[in-house]
């Protein structure tokens, strides 16, 4: 096992324009058993007081819970309803008189860096006590890619992180990569694909860590031969199951379909289901690849691109599947034959309305972000597009739905040529229920570095989440130095 530990450096919350940085810290160090706790990385940014949880609103004779009042009561001291706070301080921020914050607030940033490695953000989940795990992996040029997950309080502080190599055998090496993170009551899952350099088959893992940090076990799937499996995505579906995404490409004619592992929390394999035929699948080819995963009422939803007949390009795609795997409607994006149009995220509210982001390409230089919201049954209910700036990419890489149907894209969006610097911001937009834009905040990651200008700005979107009080948490991946990108974290209020 590979472990790299973090000394944490704490400082106040800033916007990220501001630069600056507090407080130091360090946080203890891991036991021998294993807990992985801080040290060997550099977190700045983020919290300036401690967070305090909702208040609860039981009976004064203490015998249980009162019933929730209607509307809730701002300035009584209890959160509830819509409020995101009632006298209390979040993050080091007193609460607003009005019991919420303005759209857009943000309530810290979080810089995570490993050093001179390259940081990369891929997934993220939120406890329902409020604590956040994000996974994605962290290489350098001189050592193999290792999985990492990193676990932050709701205030932003660095609990403990690993990057974890799965144990190979003595002597064999290789990499790791997490793309999928799911909580659990008590513990932690993370999905990815381990390559070892002995073998010519990588393998699907789950691994899964209490929420001290401490690695509990790790599974390995490999799947029939010929052909591979990598993990693409990991969801929650009830309170014992979960379903691992994969991609399958059969050697030797590289032919994709997508795997679900369907999993209990000890990491018993429950099911096994190919949702594409081997040969020929529903999408007219045998190239479709799976990019993500949401679970819904009674099933789930997947999404991603399709080689669709003899045709160039690709197709972004959405299905709805019953729990046993039945498919329940499916549906195809496509502007022209010729487009390079995919998925990349898919979420699923409440009332199972579906909304998939992605973006459409039809020339490889000028890609724009596209949003499709679909009904319970698959019918189109809105469809947007954004185009950041015109002859320059735009990519919607992360979704989220609230409990009001309001809906957060994150994404990112090119200003210059890729032979100009390339230089690439992140974005974050709101959309009502009825795909009216809201609002849309933009950051930037500073630049490529000190005597670097020709790096230019690179900075990559990844997943969002939504907290136990609706605040947001918006994951990214920036870049420092030359081979050298941080992760970066940020809460903010809707």
């Amino acid at each position: 096992m590979i472990s790299t530990r973090l000394v944490v450096l704490l400082a106040s919350a800033v916007a990220l324009a501001a630069g600056c940085a507090d407080d130091d810290g360090a946080l203890a160090n891991a036991d021998s058993s294993g807990t992985s706790t801080t040290s060997g990385a550099t977190t700045t940014g983020a919290t300036s007081g401690g967070s305090h949880a909702a208040s609860s609103s039981g009976d004064s004779d203490g015998t249980g819970p009162a019933p929730p009042r209607t509307p809730p009561v701002c300035g009584d001291g209890i959160v509830e309803g819509t409020e995101q706070c009632d006298g209390d301080v979040v993050s080091g921020h007193p609460c607003p008189e009005s019991c919420r914050f303005p759209p857009k607030k943000e309530l810290w940033l979080r810089r995570i860096d490993f050093g001179d490695t390259e940081d990369r953000a891929e997934d993220v989940a939120i406890a329902p006590t409020g604590e956040i795990y994000l996974v994605g992996r962290s290489t350098t040029l001189t050592t193999p890619t290792t999985g990492l997950i990193v676990a932050l309080s709701e205030d932003g502080e660095v609990l403990w992180s690993e990057t974890e190599l799965v144990d190979p055998p003595p002597g064999q090496g290789g990499t790791a990569s997490y793309e999928g993170v799911a909580v659990g009551d008590g513990f932690v899952l993370a999905t990815g694909t381990l390559a070892r350099f002995s073998e010519t088959r990588p393998v699907v893992q789950l691994v899964r860590y209490e929420t001290s940090g401490a690695r509990t076990w790790e599974r390995e799937y490999q799947g029939p031969e010929p052909g591979t499996h990598r993990a693409v995505g990991l969801v929650r579906v009830s309170d014992d199951e979960f379903l691992s995404l994969a991609d399958w490409e059969q050697s030797p004619a590289a032919q994709t379909a997508s795997t679900i592992l369907r999993y209990d929390g000890d990491g018993h394999l429950l099911e096994t289901r190919f949702i594409h035929g081997p040969v020929y699948n529903e999408f007219g080819s045998s190239f479709a690849w799976p990019t993500d995963v949401a679970a819904a009422a009674g099933g789930y939803t997947v999404c991603g691109s399709s080689i669709v007949g003899t045709q160039a390009g690709t197709a972004a795609w959405v299905q709805r599947r019953a729990n046993d795997g039945t498919l329940q409607w499916e549906d195809f994006a496509r502007e022209e034959p010729d487009d390079l149009d995919v998925h990349y995220a898919v979420a699923v509210d409440a009332t199972g309305n579906v909304v998939a982001v992605g973006a459409l390409n039809p020339n490889f230089t000028d890609s724009d972000v596209w949003v499709h919201k679909y009904s319970s049954a698959g019918d189109v209910l809105w469809r947007a597009t954004y185009d950041g700036n015109v002859d320059r990419n735009d990519y919607a890489r992360g979704v989220v739905i609230d409990a009001t149907g309001n809906v957060f894209v994150h994404g990112n969006s090119s200003l210059t040529p890729f032979d100009q610097g390339d230089n690439i911001d992140l974005w974050l937009r709101k959309y009502d229920p009825d795909g009216n834009e809201l609002w849309t905040e933009t950051w930037t990651g500073g630049g490529g570095g000190p005597g670097m200008p020709e790096i230019g700005d690179w900075d990559y979107a990844s997943e969002i989440a939504l907290d136990p009080r609706g605040f947001l948490v918006v994951t990214a991946s920036t870049h420092t130095a030359p081979y050298d990108y941080d992760v970066l974290v940020r809460k903010l209020a809707p």
